[in-house]
């Protein structure tokens, strides 16, 4: 037969692991919420995103081309604008290299 101190253990062993449980138990509870609620917030922010007014005039979503005739600037030929850019920097190291 088992002792009172024995049986004191093994209740305080019981109880002690029902606690666990229950805790474990909460926790799942409280991060399914918080992952529900994460997902549901995203979907609603995600559902219809406006872009930057000034991203958007500088790269358009729909590109247009030159018409026949127009003379190809750097805001209408991307090539355009790398050449300016290109001639932007050298004359910065230029610039640099002369003031050495």
């Amino acid at each position: 037969s088992c002792s009172s101190n024995q049986k004191s253990l093994m209740d305080d062993s019981l109880t002690s692991s029902i606690d666990e449980e229950t805790q474990l138990y909460e926790r799942r509870t409280f991060l399914h919420g918080m992952l529900a609620t994460t997902a549901v917030a995203a979907g609603f922010t995600a559902a219809a995103p406006e872009p930057a007014n000034a991203y958007e005039q500088a790269y358009p979503l729909e590109l247009q081309s030159t018409p026949y005739g127009d003379a190809e600037t750097s805001s209408n030929s991307l090539s355009k604008l790398k050449e300016e850019r290109l001639s932007n920097k050298k004359a910065k190291v230029a610039a640099t290299k002369s003031e050495l």
